[in-house]
């Protein structure tokens, strides 16, 4: 039981930290320069809110497992990686796919609430370095770590 709480308190403190997080503006805070207007990619807006909208949804699964209700996140997972797909095909429009896992890696049948979560989290932080990469106009390394993302969850639907 207290692990499902301490859980619960780490999500909620990250969705706070990925909410609070401030949006581009061109303005210089904290003596770390932004990105003028004109250098932001035409689809920063986009990829920013996509990304935004996908922390929340993994933030919601995150929060039913540690309630004990996986099953209820479904639906939000799903959701979560609609939106990863949508950020994919915004960072890498010439080639909206990513390479499926070699055959024979196969997932354990079977894993704890605690490392399903910590799946999730690591979905999270490449988000965080997606939206990093497209900031610094990287598309090839924002398309390397969407597509990391969105193999690990492969691995994740298998256990929701």
């Amino acid at each position: 039981m207290q692990l499902k709480s301490s859980i619960a308190i780490a999500a909620t403190v990250l969705l706070a930290v990925v909410s609070a997080a401030p949006a581009a503006t061109g303005t210089v805070t904290d003596s770390v320069p932004t990105p003028s207007a004109t250098s932001i990619p035409p689809t920063f807006t986009n990829v920013q809110t996509l990304l935004q909208n996908t922390q929340v949804k993994l933030n919601t699964v995150i929060n039913f497992i540690a309630q004990g209700h996986k099953a209820n996140g479904e639906a939000d997972y799903n959701a979560a990686k609609n939106l990863m797909n949508q950020v994919l095909k915004l960072v890498a429009p010439q080639a909206p796919s990513c390479k499926k896992p070699a055959p024979g890696q196969q997932p354990p049948s079977s894993i704890s609430d605690a490392m399903l979560i910590s799946m999730i989290q690591d979905q999270q932080l490449g988000l965080l370095e997606v939206s990093q990469d497209v900031l610094n106009s990287d598309l090839v390394e924002a398309k390397k770590d969407i597509c990391q993302a969105i193999r690990v969850g492969e691995y994740v639907s298998v256990y929701l």
